[in-house]
């Protein structure tokens, strides 16, 4: 197990509670954030280290096609939770390492909400290089590189 495995895992087991597989304000806001960038569906969507999945689904229930990416096994069960709920749109998890995964397909949006910066400067530049990729011509990466809360 990675240390950044090991430190989401154990963060997920503390910071777990009555939210967890709800959608907050701040979840649609920042799925808000997205329609803005994208413009109206349809429009594919990636969330790099989406967690138990919120974000994600709130992206969906505006009707994108989104894929979260999600490295710990406990978290993409959360998220696969969320997924399996109706949606306007579509939620696909997969389990495993951005920083390795192949994904099918580019992407019209790129996003990564809290949690850029947890690597070093090479790892940084490296995930900013696939994460372009990513991206298919005139699309954006909306990038969070603080914790808000």
């Amino acid at each position: 197990m990675s240390w950044a495995e090991e430190f989401y895992t154990r963060q997920f087991a503390w910071l777990r509670d009555e939210r967890s597989g709800e959608i907050s304000t701040s979840d649609r806001e920042r799925a808000e954030r997205v329609a803005r960038a994208a413009g109206p569906p349809p429009a594919r969507v990636l969330e790099l280290g989406a967690g138990s999945g919120e974000t994600a689904a709130a992206t969906a229930d505006l009707g994108y096609e989104v894929i979260a990416v999600e490295l710990t096994p406990v978290i993409a069960a959360a998220a696969r939770r969320m997924a399996e709920q109706p949606r306007s749109g579509t939620l696909e998890v997969i389990e495993g390492d951005f920083h390795e995964i192949e994904l099918p397909g580019a992407f019209d949006i790129v996003a990564y909400w809290d949690g850029f910066g947890v690597d070093d400067d090479a790892g940084q530049r490296a995930l900013l290089r696939r994460i372009h990729d990513w991206l298919l011509p005139g699309s954006q990466a909306l990038i969070e590189v603080y914790t808000p809360w």
